[in-house]
């Protein structure tokens, strides 16, 4: 069985009729301005910006492959377009915050930089704060030393005679001390329990002994008087 070939397909070119409009001779002007408009290398039409606008797809005589790919690079120009819109909203609101933010570093190290300068004059007046609230502290501590000085030598009887005082503050205060009789112990001893300066600790006697001197017999004691 044999083919053939089909015929070779020939194209054929028809020469059409072609008429061109001119616009110059409709349009009334002077004579010198259309000699001008005559030897410009631009038409008409695009003096006046008529070509401003895309023509009508009716009137584009190019092929279709050709329309099609002017589409498709028309629609990769916008889309390039945008994206390239978008990068530069994004790198200036990028710009913006850092610009922001330097700014806010800056006022920081300033305002650093005037705290350490406050801080450098207002050093003395920190220490001489803080002494008068030591101060103010001891003063509220009942009973101070100086309380309790007056307080013993108010109660103390003068047959008792005190050897050395022990003061701790807000803890305890130790009295020691001789006597000629154990009553007088005794009754320092209830003399402190009513004393208002005294009046939160616990008073005891720790020890009372009794020993002989050249001069006579002597007790030794010491009192003890513990914060509640």
């Amino acid at each position: 069985m044999r083919f053939q070939s089909p015929p070779a397909v020939q194209l054929l070119w028809v020469r059409q009729p072609v008429e061109f409009l001119v616009l110059n001779p409709r349009i009334q002007m002077s004579k010198d301005l259309a000699a001008w408009q005559a030897n410009s290398s631009h038409s008409l039409a695009a003096l006046l910006g008529l070509c401003l606008r895309e023509s009508a797809d009716s009137l584009n005589l190019l092929p279709q492959e050709l329309k099609n790919e002017n589409r498709r690079m028309l629609r990769r120009a916008t889309l390039l377009k945008g994206l390239l819109f978008i990068i530069v909203i994004l790198i200036t609101c990028g710009l913006g915050v850092a610009k922001h933010l330097d700014n806010k570093a800056l006022y920081l190290a300033r305002l650093k930089a005037e705290m350490n300068k406050i801080s450098q004059q207002a050093r003395p007046l920190e220490d001489i704060e803080r002494r008068f609230d030591l101060l103010e502290s001891r003063a509220m501590n009942k009973p101070s030393s100086l309380d309790i000085l007056h307080e013993l030598h108010l109660v103390v009887p003068p047959q008792l005679t005190l050897v050395s005082l022990s003061y701790e503050e807000g803890k305890q205060v130790l009295l020691r001390g001789q006597s000629l009789e154990l009553n007088s112990i005794f009754a320092l001893v209830e003399q402190l329990e009513r004393s208002l300066v005294l009046e939160d600790f616990n008073i005891k006697v720790r020890y009372a002994t009794k020993k002989r001197t050249s001069s006579g017999d002597l007790v030794d004691f010491e009192i003890e008087c513990l914060k509640k």
